[in-house]
């Protein structure tokens, strides 16, 4: 049986894993967005020109 300050730890550490793959997620999304927008941004400007 493990003590229990190292079962709060290793939740921790699961939490922070977590939450550095759900920001690794949100940066890959932004930058998907950014890179759609970009595209729009071009056709917007043939279609004035």
């Amino acid at each position: 049986m493990y003590p229990f300050c190292f079962f709060v730890s290793s939740l921790k550490d699961k939490l922070k894993r977590k939450k550095k793959q759900g920001g690794e997620e949100n940066e890959n999304r932004k930058n998907r967005r950014e890179k759609r927008n970009r595209e729009r941004n071009r056709e917007r400007e043939v279609k004035e020109e």
